[in-house]
C-alpha cells in the first residue's frame, strides 16, 4: 500500500504547525533553535570522525597474523633475529587475543544474558546474529557460547519444578537459540549436499530433511520416493530412497560437531521449537513453503501417501530461489533474490517488498535520524518532528515509500504527537510505521512484536480495547513463530492480555486461561518473575470464582517470598496480605456456598411435606357416588 509520506494537504500541514506550536518548548527563538540544531549537527560529525580516528589508530596498533598458528618459520628464516622477533610477537599478539576472546568476551555475553534476565534473549536467528556481531564475535562461536551456557546450569536443575532455582544462570532459552540457529546453518550445508546430488528432482530430497528436522522421531522406516537421494555413506544417490530421520540428524550432528564443536542433545526436543526452526532453515536456504498447508508436525508418518514425504511434502514446496547481498548493505545478511517477500512460511502470491533495496544505508537520512533521536531525548520535540519529516522526504526522493530507516521516523513522529496528547494523530503515524516494517521485514519478523506493541498501548489509551487486544494476540503469534511458545517475552505479553481482558474488560474467566500460559512449566522464567504470573493468575482465579486454586497458588508464592526474605519483608508481608484477602474471598463464598445449600434443602424439604399433605387430602377425600 502506498502511503502519503506528507502531510494530506496543505491545511492538514498548517493544523500540524499549530499542534507543534502549541508545545511550550516551541515559543522560544527560532533562530537560537537553528543555531542549537546547526551545533548538534556539528557535535555529531565531531563524534563520527573522533570515532574514526580511534578505529585507524586500533587498526594501526592490532594488525593480527593468524597465520602464525598454523605454520612455522623457514629453516633460512630462523637466522634472522629481526623475523623472529616480529613473528614472536605476532604470535604473542594473536594468542593474546584469542585468549581475551574465549576468557573474556564469550563470558561477557553469557553473563550479560543472564544478569539483564531473560527479556534479552533474541527472538529468533537474525537477531542472534545481530547480537553476537555486536560484541565483535563470529558465529562460529556459538557452540562455545551454548557449552558455557549449559555448565552455568546446577547439576539438579529440573524445570518440571516450580520455582527450582533463584540463581541467575544463562537462561534456557539462550541455549534454544543458539542450538534453533546451529542447526539452521548446518542444515543449509546437508541440503546443499542432498540437492548437488540430485539437482533435476531435488523437491524430494529437500521435503525429507524439512520433514526430519520437524518430526518428533523417525516415526517409521524409510519410504520409497520417485526421486533419487544423496547418500551420506556411500557419496552416491541410491535411486528410490529418500534420507530418512537418522540419516539427516546424523549429517547435521557431523556438521555441527565440525563448523560449532558442539554435541547438540535429544532431538525430540526440537519439535517443540518445530515451526521456528522449519522458518530458520527455510530463511537461511531460500526456501518457500506454502502457508495454506495445516502441517501436523506431531501426527504418525504411516499416514502420509505413497512416496510422500511427512509431515512436509513436495508438493508444499513453493520455490527454491537463490541468496544474495546488496553491495551497498553490506552489513546486512543475505536475502533472498527475488521482488516479494523474505523467505519463510510465506502465503503462495503474497507479494512484499525487496529487502536489499529497503535496508541500503544513506549517510543523509542516516544523520537525519541520528539527530532527531537526540532532539526526542532532549525533550525538542516540535525540532525531532521536524528532521524526522526531513528524513522522510529524503527517503521519497531516494527510494520512495519503503525503507527501514522510514521506520524509525514514523516512530519518531508517533512519540512526538503522543507526547503533545494528540494520541489519535500518533496511531495514525504509529500505523503507517507496523505497515512498512512488514513490507520489508515480513509479516512474522521479530522486528514486528514491539511495534504491534507500542500500537497497542496507543489504542487502549484511546479506549479502543478490542484493536488493541487484537495487536497484542498479533505479536503474541509472531513470537511464537519466531520462537516457539515458551519465550520469556511472551510471558509479559500474556499478562498484559489478562490484565486489560479481565479489568477492562470485566471477563475473568477469559483472563485466567491467558494468566494461566504464563504459570506453566515449560516456560521457564526468573523466580521473582514468575511469582508475577503466580499472583496474577490466583487473583482471576479468585475472581472467577475458582478459589480453591487461587488459595494454593498465592499460597506458593507466600512461602517463597517468605522462604527467601523473612516474615519480615515488605514483600512478603504483601503477599500474606493477598493471601488473607483471597482466603477471605473464598471463606465468603464457601459460606454462601453452604447457605445456599442450606436454603436449597430447606426448599426441597418442603416442597416434599408439601407433596406428601396433598397426597394424604387425596387419600381421605371420599369417592363421589355414581348417578344409577
Amino acid at each position: 500500500a502506498t502511503l502519503a509520506l506528507q502531510p494530506k494537504n496543505e491545511e492538514h500541514k498548517q493544523q500540524l504547525t499549530k499542534l507543534l506550536e502549541k508545545y511550550p518548548e516551541a515559543r522560544t527563538d527560532e533562530k537560537q533553535k537553528e543555531e542549537l540544531t546547526k551545533e548538534q549537527e556539528v557535535i555529531i560529525t565531531a563524534a563520527k570522525e573522533a570515532e574514526q580516528e580511534v578505529f585507524a589508530k586500533v587498526r594501526a596498533e592490532y594488525q593480527f597474523n593468524p597465520n602464525v598458528l598454523f605454520s612455522t618459520l623457514k629453516d633460512e628464516m630462523k637466522d634472522d633475529e629481526e623475523t623472529v622477533a616480529v613473528w614472536a610477537k605476532d604470535t604473542e599478539l594473536a594468542v593474546e587475543a584469542a585468549k581475551f576472546l574465549v576468557e573474556d568476551m564469550l563470558p561477557t555475553i553469557n553473563g550479560a544474558i543472564a544478569r539483564t534476565g531473560n527479556m534479552s534473549v533474541p527472538m529468533d536467528g537474525a537477531e542472534l546474529t545481530e547480537v553476537l556481531h555486536s560484541f565483535g564475535i563470529n558465529c562460529r562461536y556459538m557452540g562455545r557460547l551454548a557449552n558455557m551456557a549449559r555448565e552455568s546450569l546446577p547439576d539438579n536443575h529440573d524445570f518440571s519444578r516450580p520455582f527450582a532455582r533463584v540463581s541467575k544462570p544463562a537462561p534456557i532459552q539462550w541455549i534454544h537459540a543458539l542450538e534453533t540457529e546451529m542447526v539452521a546453518r548446518s542444515a543449509k550445508h546437508v541440503l546443499d549436499k542432498y540437492m548437488l546430488a540430485n539437482p533435476l528432482q531435488c523437491s524430494v530430497s529437500v521435503a525429507a530433511i524439512l520433514s526430519a528436522l520437524v518430526s518428533v522421531g523417525s516415526g517409521g522406516e524409510r519410504r520409497d520416493a520417485p526421486a533419487a537421494a544423496y547418500n551420506p555413506a556411500g557419496g552416491s544417490a541410491v535411486p528410490g530412497q529418500a534420507p530418512d530421520y537418522e540419516e539427516v540428524w546424523a549429517e547435521i550432528r557431523a556438521d555441527m560437531g565440525r563448523r560449532f564443536r558442539y554435541e547438540l542433545g535429544a532431538t525430540p526436543a526440537m519439535n517443540r521449537r518445530a515451526i521456528p526452526l522449519l522458518r530458520r532453515v527455510c530463511q537461511r536456504s531460500g526456501i518457500r513453503l506454502d502457508a495454506n498447508c495445516d502441517y501436523d508436525f506431531d501426527g504418525d508418518a504411516g499416514k502420509c501417501k505413497a512416496g510422500d514425504n511427512f509431515p512436509i511434502s513436495a508438493a508444499d514446496l513453493y520455490e527454491i530461489v537463490p541468496m544474495v547481498k546488496h553491495t551497498a548493505s553490506a552489513r546486512q545478511p543475505f536475502l533472498p533474490a527475488f521482488v516479494g517477500g523474505e523467505a519463510g512460511l510465506a502465503p503462495s502470491g503474497l507479494g512484499w517488498s525487496s529487502g536489499c533495496r529497503s535496508t541500503v544505508v544513506f549517510p543523509e537520512v542516516r544523520n537525519s535520524v541520528e539527530i532527531a533521536t537526540q532532539l526526542l531525548r532532549q525533550g525538542r520535540f516540535k525540532e525531532a518532528y521536524q528532521r524526522a519529516e526531513q528524513g522522510i522526504a529524503l527517503l521519497g526522493d531516494i527510494v520512495g515509500n519503503i525503507h527501514a530507516d522510514l521506520v524509525q521516523c514514523f516512530e519518531i513522529q508517533a512519540v512526538v504527537l503522543f507526547q503533545l496528547k494528540e494520541v489519535h494523530t500518533a496511531i495514525q503515524f504509529s500505523s503507517k510505521a507496523l505497515t512498512v516494517a512488514a513490507q520489508i521485514y515480513g509479516i512474522d519478523s521479530p522486528k514486528l512484536v514491539q511495534r504491534h506493541l507500542e500500537l497497542s498501548r496507543l489504542l487502549a489509551a484511546t479506549g479502543q480495547v478490542d484493536s488493541a487486544l487484537l495487536h497484542l494476540e498479533l505479536a503474541s503469534n509472531v513470537l511464537e513463530t519466531c520462537s516457539g511458545p515458551n519465550h520469556p517475552e511472551s510471558v509479559d505479553i500474556h499478562l498484559r492480555i489478562a490484565g486489560m481482558v479481565g479489568e477492562v474488560l470485566g471477563r475473568p474467566e477469559i483472563a485466567l486461561k491467558w494468566a494461566k500460559l504464563t504459570v506453566r512449566d515449560d516456560v521457564h522464567v526468573d523466580v521473582f518473575e514468575k511469582l508475577k504470573s503466580v499472583h496474577t493468575a490466583a487473583r482471576f482465579s479468585s475472581l472467577a470464582g475458582q478459589h480453591d486454586n487461587a488459595v494454593k497458588l498465592e499460597t506458593e508464592r507466600y512461602n517463597t517470598f517468605a522462604l527467601y526474605f523473612g516474615a519480615d519483608n515488605e514483600q512478603t508481608k504483601a503477599a500474606k496480605e493477598s493471601l488473607m484477602e483471597i482466603t477471605r474471598a473464598k471463606v465468603a463464598n464457601d459460606v454462601s456456598a453452604a447457605r445456599n445449600k442450606i436454603a436449597n434443602a430447606d426448599a426441597i424439604a418442603k416442597e416434599l411435606i408439601r407433596d406428601e399433605e396433598g397426597a394424604g387430602k387425596k387419600k381421605k377425600k371420599k369417592p363421589k357416588k355414581k348417578k344409577v
